[in-house]
Order: structure tokens, then sequence, then C-alpha cells
């Protein structure tokens, strides 16, 4: 018998639910926290969404509507597109690499990789039905005008898709990446450097100007205010055509991944090249430490540098994380603490950025290999201590690269700021370390290295570091507080010395509680990291 497209299209649906209740058991660990913060997160958009409805609905907006709707459809596409990649997390996603296999048409696949880009900004959709629900019920707007809302979002979808296809595949081609975080970080920088400096009058000309083209934002905002059929049937032509643009190009670029195989780039460009200094930073540990533990540290460079998602988030850390805080160092005060604090803030930053790939889920890349660590003649205890230095050297070399940048940019940076940012990072980096191995043998997640976006540790780990972060802090905050106090050095370093002690105290007893729930849970952690991922994918 014959199955339909749509009938399969169910199929793999079906699929993707069944392996999210086989997973029940942990959900059930997690179930309130994530609720909670989910609920919390975006009860907060949808509370935005009905303010937007209300002012949208309001019988005397029509002028705050002509100023604001063609703008606020502007900043809606660009959080729906720039967002996900500056957070290196694009929503979920079919993988594609697993699913070629099966009989399934491509524009079934494509259909349901579209729908899945509502995931990458589900707050936009909430602000964008807002409006629209808004504009239906606002007698002095056309009936038509919440319509116009269905083509842009449309739109949006479509790019999002072209968009991630795009990147995924210039994510795996060596140097070709690197010109990629390069242009993301430049994008990322002009709203800050807007910020920074104000809005020009040649800016604001050209902003005017662009206002008269029918971009999509623009054609959906005309459309939704349109007096009449005649003056919208233009506006609703150009949105039309976006939307055929957007879908020819998101189509192409999803058949083109469909062939795409990264792990075979990566191989050639691996044969292809080795370069001397890296081939010197990976036998360093050799020189400091004894083997085993100096092999496995070894070992663990070697993998994190190549592996694209690590790459990604480690060259955002000195990049991104300096281009985020340029509005405090060149705001308008002449003092100010974030301003006189700037290279400690940029590295506690990536500190939190990197945790993200080698401290919370630190045996995520390994996957079923990690089982190699339950039958070596090695300790356990010697597994996450040369994963803990791993994570550590790439940390401290990003806090050197950031303080480069910083001479280089000519940043407020002094010998004392160094100081200051090396003590920071240090025992934030000892908090985090322990907190990670603690997680890490808990809530092992398997983690395709080749995957440039996406999480690495599972959802409620996200969820729980909301409430971690600030707690983390704490200590570090009381050192400021304290030199602000006594008016001196010795203060802040005092009280820093003294949170140093307390977090190798808590790193020791982290890393025993690890080791005994590692041996405990053995099966249940091998079992984890060897679970194939499913057909959508993080």
């Amino acid at each position: 018998m014959a199955v339909s497209a749509r009938q399969q299209t169910a199929a793999i649906i079906w699929a993707q639910w069944r392996s999210f209740i086989n997973r029940s058991p942990v959900l059930r660990r997690s179930f309130l926290l994530t609720g909670l913060i989910m609920t919390v997160w975006y009860g907060l958009w949808t509370f935005a969404a009905v303010s937007v409805a209300s002012m949208c609905a309001t019988e005397h907006a029509a002028d705050l509507l002509d100023r604001v709707l063609i703008p606020g459809l502007l900043l809606i596409t660009l959080y729906w597109q720039l967002i996900p990649i500056l957070m290196a997390s694009s929503g979920a996603g079919l993988d594609l690499r697993r699913l070629i296999v099966y009989p399934v048409p491509h524009r079934e696949l494509f259909r349901i990789e579209v729908a899945l880009r509502v995931t990458s900004a589900v707050e936009m959709l909430l602000i964008s039905m807002g409006a629209a629900a808004g504009l239906l019920f606002n007698p002095t707007v056309p009936a038509w005008g919440a319509l116009a809302f269905a083509p842009f979002i449309l739109f949006n979808l479509f790019l999002a898709s072209a968009l991630r296809d795009l990147l995924q595949r210039l994510m795996g081609r060596k140097h070709v990446r690197e010109v990629v975080i390069f242009g993301i970080v430049l994008i990322s920088a002009l709203p800050q450097v807007i910020v920074a400096t104000g809005i020009s009058p040649r800016l604001r000309g050209a902003f005017h100007a662009a206002v008269e083209f029918p971009w999509p934002w623009v054609a959906a905002g005309r459309l939704a205010l349109a007096p009449d059929a005649l003056a919208g049937a233009n506006s609703a032509a150009a949105l039309l055509v976006w939307c055929a643009a957007a879908w020819a190009i998101a189509r192409r670029q999803f058949e083109r991944s469909l062939t795409f195989s990264a792990g075979e780039m990566r191989s050639r460009e691996r044969a292809a090249s080795r370069p001397a200094l890296a081939e010197g930073l990976y036998r360093l540990p050799s020189l400091l430490l004894r083997d085993p533990l100096a092999a496995m540290v070894e070992k663990d460079l070697r993998a994190l540098s190549r592996s694209p998602r690590f790459r990604l988030v480690f060259i955002m850390g000195f990049t991104f994380g300096l281009v985020i805080w340029l509005p405090i160092a060149f705001g308008g005060e002449r003092h100010g603490w974030m301003k006189d604090h700037y290279l400690t803030v940029a590295t506690g930053y990536a500190v939190m950025l990197l945790a993200e790939v080698v401290v919370w889920n630190t045996f995520g890349f390994d996957r079923r290999a990690a089982q190699v660590y339950f039958v070596m003649p090695v300790r356990l205890t010697q597994v996450l201590i040369a994963k803990n230095l791993g994570a550590a050297f790439f940390i401290g070399l990003d806090a050197i690269l950031i303080t480069a940048m910083c001479a280089i940019l000519r940043l407020p940076i002094t010998a004392a700021l160094a100081g200051e940012a090396a003590a920071v990072v240090i025992v934030l980096t000892i908090l985090l370390v322990s907190i990670g191995n603690l997680l890490s043998t808990r809530n092992p997640r398997p983690v395709d290295p080749d995957h440039s976006w996406g999480r690495t540790s599972a959802g409620r780990v996200q969820a729980a570091l909301l409430l971690l972060y600030p707690v983390l802090a704490g200590p570090i905050v009381l050192a400021f507080l304290a030199r602000h106090a006594f008016e001196t050095e010795w203060a802040f370093y005092g009280v820093m010395l003294f949170n140093l002690a307390v977090a190798c105290t808590i790193y020791w007893i982290a890393l025993e509680s690890a080791v005994e729930t590692a041996h405990e849970n053995r099966d249940e952690i091998i079992g984890a990291l060897s679970r194939e991922q499913s057909l959508v994918a993080n």
C-alpha cells in the first residue's frame, strides 16, 4: 500500500514525539523548575503581546501606529533573524543526515523545517499575533489590516530557514567560518555603536529614505494601514514578491544542505593542514603534567579545537564579548563602574559564554566514547580534572585574547585592571567547573560537535542557570563592596583570596561527589551519551 507524503510527515512527527515521551523520567525530575522558568519567560512576552494588541486596538492610536508600526516590524525581523545567530542557537531543526535515507519528498521535509523556524523566535510570533489581533479589533483600520501579518510571518520563517541552512554550510568550511563569525560580530556591533554615538543626521536621512523602498516590513506596515484596497494593492504585491523570493532562496539552500557533508569537509581540512603553532599548544600539557593526565588534557585540547561548535563560542568570546559592552566603554559618562571595570566585565561574560561548551556538559562531545573512561586503568577523578584543566586552558586563552584586544583598541586597561580581571576569572572558573562536574555526571547529553549551532546542555540546565549565575556572582560582588567600603585594593584581594580558598574547597567536595555519582550511575551515563540524536534536534 502506497504511503502518502502527509502520512510520512506525520510518522516523522510521531517518532519525534515518542522520543520525547520516552525520556519522561528525566522530564519528571525537572518538570517543575523548567515549567516555572518557561512560564515566567513566555508569560512576560505574552503580557507584552497583550499590551501591543491593546495599543493597536485603540481608536485614537492612528498617528502612533503611523510612526511605530514600520519600525516595530523592522525590529521583529531583526530579532527573528539575528538573535538566534548571536546566541549560537537557531532553535529546533531537522537532522537532514538522518532523514535523507527515507523516501520522504523533499518538499515535505522543507515544510517541516520551515515550521520549526518558529522555535527560533517564539517571542516575535507572540508580538506579531498580538499586533494582528489589535488591528483586527480597531475600527479605524481596514479589515485586511490584520491579514498583512500572515505573509510577513511567512517571510520571516522562509528567511530564517535560508539563513540557518546557509550558515550551517559556511560553518563547515575552514577559514570561511572565521570570516562569517567576524561578519556576525560587525553586524552585532552596529546597534552598540548607534547607542554609543547616537543617530547622526546622515543616518537618520538614510533611514527615512529606506522607508520609501518597499522592504518587507515597510510593505506589511503600509498594507496594514492602507485606507483602501487600491492603496494597499501595491504593498500587498510587494509583500507577496518578498515572500516568493524568500521561499525560493530557502528552498534552494535546503536542497544544497541535503547534499552537504560537513564531516567530510573537515576531514579533508585536517589532512591538508596542521599548523605548527597549534601543535605546540597541544603538546604544552606534556611539558607541565605527567601522563596519563597530560595525555587526557591534550586529547581534550585537540578534540575541542576541531569542533565547529566550540570554535564558534570561543571566537565569539573575545569578539562579541567585547562588542556587547562597547556602549559602556564609549558612553557619554566620563566615569562609571561598568566603564572603569570594562575588562573584568568582558572577561567574565566570556567565561560564562564558554561554560556552555566546556563546563556544563563536559562529556557531551565524547558521546559513546565516554565509556572508555570507565574501563581505562585511570581514575575517574583524573578524567574530570583533565577536562577541567582543558576548560581552564581555553578560558584563560580567551581572557588573554580579550586583554590583547582591549590593548589594541585602546580600551581602558591597566595592570591593576588586568590583575582584577584575572582574579575574577580564576575564582569564577573554579566555581563553574565545580558545579559543572556535578551536572555532567547527573545530566549527561550527547552533543554533535559538527553542528555549529545549538545547546550542549539540557534545557533544564539552561533554565537553572538563570538562578545559578547570580548566586555565583555573590562572592565576587562582596569583594568589590569591600574595596568600596575600605577604599583599598587590599580589601578586594583579601576577599578574593578568601573566595579562592572557598572555591577550591567546593571544587574538591563537588569532585568527589561527581565521581561517586558517576560510579553509581555508570550504566545510565553511558546509555545517555550513547543515545542517538532524534530526527529533530536543538
